[in-house]
């Protein structure tokens, strides 16, 4: 099995490559089969490098949305409908497999 990261310019865009790629069946995304497994991000958060204060006085990173909507998907083959949203495997990515 390989590993592919996807990223969509939105929601609607990466649910209509879902459905152009067969993975969306009667309103349903199909998230798993004996060739595919699909894991829906959605929007990821990176911290801006500003540092906030909560009413506690606990400080925590600021965090700010990267653009796109997110996906993994795992499969021998990535369907052709959803190849323009590979992107290169993130050098931290928000979620992975799990072995």
């Amino acid at each position: 099995m390989n590993d592919y990261y996807l990223k969509a310019e939105s929601e609607q865009a990466l649910m209509a490559a879902l459905d152009a790629a067969g993975l969306i069946v009667e309103g349903v995304v199909v998230k798993a089969s004996q060739i595919h497994a699909l894991d829906i991000v959605g929007v990821v958060y990176e911290p801006t490098g500003n540092t906030l204060t909560d009413d506690e006085g606990t400080e925590f990173p600021e965090m700010a949305p990267v653009a796109g909507f997110h996906a993994n998907y795992r499969g021998e083959d990535l369907p052709e409908a959803l190849v323009p949203l590979a992107i290169p495997a993130p050098s931290s990515p928000a979620r992975v497999w799990l072995e």
